[in-house]
């Protein structure tokens, strides 16, 4: 067996976690290549200097693009999927060949090179890469990004049953994972030597299904946070400026949400709700009066949304760490979330925002009220919201997973 290098990591899309992932290893000079389906960079270098259409594309490259360089492996089949991913139907379908493709362009690249010292796998994608890894004794790294999708499934089959109609049971179960896909995952954890779980909750996920402790790394993910000061936030007699980020569905719990600010009054608030729409979701079907819905935006335009707020909530169902509580969190505002949110240790009660129950939105409203009567606590936990973002970044993210893995790896150690 020839000489072994560094590590591999194999993603099929620019999710932040990998995207610091791949940044660590590249800054200690230890990541051996980064797998991608279809790596953007030539075409964004393109579209710099073509101008009119190329800023549009500058802008879809920018988000799908890793900052470290990255190596092709399924163009065609990306191409593909970009092309089919406004169809209405099949998401899932699509996401497993997607997913597929870059396993086996992986496993292959591997087997007829130099054997790395890991690979890092994200879910659906890994399972043939970590099969080839564990015949070749190179340690597998697998990046739980998610909660377990077997508590996912509960999550809804629970709130199905708390649906008012069949139609609306429905809709909710369609949101589920299916058992195909819940079985490669459950694989891939199986052939895991080392899993990344981004939160307790994932971490408590992990145990109960049998994961023995050794094998699991907690590292909690983290936010960018830049120099500027707080956006300073008015002490008017005005509605509460209430912001939910996330997706458009009902694993997030943004019914209860809707549910809370439509049973107050458009003076004591209005809720903005960003974020895409899955699975042709109806839950906004009826949206409150005191509530407007944007759509998907842009980076600019998100932080903009941010700025303006008073309190971020998102009463989540299940999360393996949701990111878009410590992007709020970065911009000084009171959080109310639930435990599912995969923030404990991270979100105190009481002194960042409000850990509150899933489901419950009397809670929801109680906590909105105490904030819209109370400027001063609302101020406090701007500040202690902004501070304790400041400890959770990304940099902490990047020599917490160095410092694990180079325990864990001797080899790597010694590299480093």
């Amino acid at each position: 067996m020839t000489e072994q290098r560094g590590l591999v990591v194999a993603t099929t899309y620019c999710e932040a976690s990998v995207q610091h992932i791949s940044s660590a290893l590249a800054q200690m000079q230890v990541l051996s290549e980064l797998y991608v389906p279809l790596d953007l960079a030539p075409v964004y270098r393109y579209a710099k200097v073509i101008g009119g259409l190329g800023s549009r594309l500058q802008s879809i490259c920018q988000r799908r693009m890793f900052s470290t360089a990255a190596t092709s492996t399924a163009g065609f089949v990306e191409a593909a999927y970009v092309a089919s991913s406004l169809l209405p139907i099949g998401g899932q379908a699509r996401l497993s060949l997607r997913a597929d493709a870059l396993d086996r362009a992986v496993r292959r690249r591997l087997r007829d090179g130099s054997p790395p010292l890991a690979v890092v796998g994200m879910p659906m994608s890994c399972r043939s890469t970590f099969e080839w890894a564990k015949r070749a004794g190179v340690t597998t790294i697998f990046n739980h990004v998610n909660a377990d999708l077997h508590t996912e499934n509960r999550a809804f089959e629970d709130e199905a049953q708390c649906a008012t109609s069949r139609s609306q049971s429905n809709r909710i179960l369609r949101e589920r994972w299916s058992t195909a896909v819940v079985e490669r995952i459950s694989q891939e954890i199986a052939l895991a030597d080392i899993i990344l779980a981004p939160s307790r909750f994932v971490e408590t996920d992990l145990r109960n299904n049998g994961i023995p402790e050794d094998r699991i790394v907690y590292i909690p993910y983290g936010a960018e946070v830049d120099q500027s000061p707080v956006p300073q936030r008015d002490n008017l007699a005005r509605p509460l400026r209430v912001l939910y980020v996330g997706q458009v569905g009902y694993r997030k719990g943004l019914q209860y949400v809707l549910d809370a600010v439509a049973s107050m009054s458009s003076s004591q608030a209005e809720l903005t709700v960003v974020g895409p729409i899955v699975n042709r979701s109806k839950i906004l079907a009826g949206l409150p009066h005191n509530a407007r819905y944007l759509g998907k935006l842009n980076r600019d335009r998100l932080r903009a949304e941010y700025a303006k707020a008073d309190v971020f909530v998102l009463p989540s169902l299940a999360e393996g760490m949701a990111l878009v509580i410590l992007e709020a969190m970065a911009f000084g505002l009171p959080v109310i979330i639930t435990d599912e949110c995969g923030y404990e240790g991270v979100v105190r009660d009481g002194i960042e925002g409000f850990v509150i129950p899933s489901r419950d939105t009397r809670l929801i409203v109680q906590s909105l009220e105490v904030l819209w009567r109370n400027h001063d606590l609302r101020s406090r936990m701007s500040q202690a919201s902004r501070q304790r973002a400041e400890i959770y970044t990304w940099k902490r993210f990047e020599r917490q997973l160095i410092r694990e893995l180079s325990d864990r790896l001797p080899d790597l150690r010694a590299a480093i």
